[in-house]
Parts: structure tokens; sequence; C-alpha cells
């Protein structure tokens, strides 16, 4: 009865969790937890949670439909994630008159939101009442269309948003609104690729950026982005620009860059090569044009080489 934490992992004739038992009229048997995750249960329909709910993981359960703080709302929760549940039904996070809402705004006292390839997953209606959220990942969610962006000057106390792969959503990110003390940005993927945004408001406390192309971005040159590229940085990754030809220029107004990482950019030749001598870090992963010029020998080893951490998938 005084257990606090309980991690289920592929229990896969497990149907239903935390409901009440109504042949011997018992409660829920979940009344003192403070902590819950479940991996890999396939069979799982339901999750009720107590209100003592501090943390609720939920993992590759691919026939959960529900997840529910039936009587208190869940004040007490301070982290949620929700990874590849794709059958779970709640269509909107957020609001105040919904009943089947995951997250209420009840639960003001949320931290962590991780959210991953929720299919059903429409939108985020509300953000603004949920003031101690910090970390705020939604990503692969391709049903989602609408995300109250307009909100994030108001979330003063989140530093981690991530926002990627949602190929609906419609937010006006262009308008450069964003949350006063953010630290850490990755986003991309999005209905309205990154080439067509403005000039951004970013804070100066943003230091770590990472930006995704995908197919529909006809970026060659990465000076089409700097504009996008706050001095503060000091670590910049990107990913998936599959037409990006040139990174040689476009970077050099980044004089504090320590980190430098370029992924799956298979048509990329060229490095910005004044920026080197000053790196920390350099990762270059699935840029088949780049393989010779980094490999030993190459003409950019001499640099490359000086580089405290150097790593490709060659």
């Amino acid at each position: 009865m005084n257990l606090k934490n309980l991690n289920l992992i592929k229990c896969n004739n497990l149907v239903s969790l935390g409901e009440k038992d109504k042949k011997d009229n018992c409660g829920s048997s979940l009344t003192s937890f403070s902590g819950l995750g479940v991996w890999d249960c396939n069979s799982l329909e339901h999750c009720s949670c107590p209100d003592s709910m501090e943390t609720l993981d939920i993992w590759d359960c691919d026939s959960i439909t529900s997840v529910s703080f039936p009587t208190g709302g869940g004040q007490k929760l301070k982290s949620l994630a929700i990874w590849d549940c794709k059958k779970l039904l709640e269509k909107e996070l957020g609001g105040k008159e919904k009943t089947r809402i995951l997250i209420k705004s009840k639960m003001q006292m949320i931290e962590v939101v991780n959210i991953r390839n929720w299919p059903n997953l429409k939108s985020i209606s509300e953000l603004s009442c949920f003031i101690h959220l910090n970390r705020l990942c939604i990503s692969e969610c391709p049903g989602m269309e609408s995300f109250p962006d307009h909100e994030l000057p108001n979330l003063t106390s989140l530093t981690h948003l991530r926002i990627e792969k949602c190929t609906r959503m419609d937010a006006s990110f262009p308008r450069g609104l964003w949350p006063p003390n953010l630290c850490f940005l990755n986003i991309g993927g999005l209905m309205k690729p990154i080439s067509e945004w403005g000039p951004q408001n970013f804070p100066t406390s943003l230091v770590d950026l990472i930006l995704h192309g995908g197919p529909y971005h006809d970026v060659k040159n990465f000076a089409q982005l700097s504009h996008l590229l706050p001095s503060s940085l000091t670590s910049l990754s990107i990913r998936e620009f599959e037409k990006l030809e040139s990174v040689s220029t476009g970077l050099q107004h980044l004089t504090s860059l320590q980190h430098f990482f370029i992924e799956n950019c298979p048509k990329t030749i060229d490095l910005p090569d004044k920026l080197l001598p000053s790196l920390l870090a350099l990762r270059v992963e699935r840029c088949a044009n780049l393989k010779e010029n980094i490999s030993r020998g190459g003409s950019y080893w001499p640099h490359i080489s000086l580089i405290p951490c150097f790593t490709t998938d060659e």
C-alpha cells in the first residue's frame, strides 16, 4: 500500500490499470503512487491515475485509448511522457471545458511534457496556465494542426522547446514570439518550411539550436537561413536539408559557436572553414559528398584534426 513507483514492461496481457474493480468493489490499487512507467504493454487499453501522481511515462502501448485523472485532475503531475501510443483518442491538449482531456488547466504544476508519435493529437489549445513548464517536446504528430505559439512569451519558465516533424502544423512562428528564457530549440518539419520564415526575435538566452529541413526545402546555400541564427549560439545542428550544397557562408557572425553538427545533408560539399579552428566538437553524418574532404588527408583535415571531439559515420 506504500508503493511509490512502479514500472511495467512487456506485460502483454494487461488490459486495464488503476481502474476500480466493479466485481469486489475495491478502489484503485494505485492510490499511493507518485510515479508510473509503462512500456511495451501492447494490450493495455485504459490507464486511470490517482491524485498523487507526479510522473507518468507511457511508451509503445499500441492499444491504449485513454489516460485519465478521474477525481482531482492531476494537480500534482509534474512530468508527462507519451511516446508511440498510436490509438490514444484524445484530440486536444489544454482547455477548461473538455471532459476527456489528458492535460487539463488544473495541472498547473506540470514541468515536463514529452509527446511523440501520437497520430490522434490534433491541437494544443492552451499553454499559458502552465507557469512551471520548463520542457515541452512535440514531435512526429502527423495529425496536429494548431499550436498556440502566441502564448509562448508567457511561459517564463520554459527553457527547452522541441517542435518537429508535425507536417500539418500551421503555427505562425514567423511572428517571432518565443519564451523569454529559451535556451534550447529543436524545430522544423512543419507545414511552412523554415526557409520561408522571416527574421526571428530569439531571446539572447538561446544557445542551442537544431534546425530540421525536409523534402519541401529548396535551400541550397545556408546563407539563405543566416537571418534565423542568433549570434548567441554556442551549438548549432543542421538536419535533413536534402538539397543543401554549401554551408561555407551564412555562419560568420556565430563567433561563440563551439559545437557544429551536420546530419543527413547528402549534397553538401563544404564546411564553414573559418569557424572550424574555434570548434570544440564537430559531427558529420550521412553527408556523402563531404566524406573525402573530412577524411584523413582531405582538404579540411588540417583543421578537423585539431578539434577535440570529431565524429563521423565513417
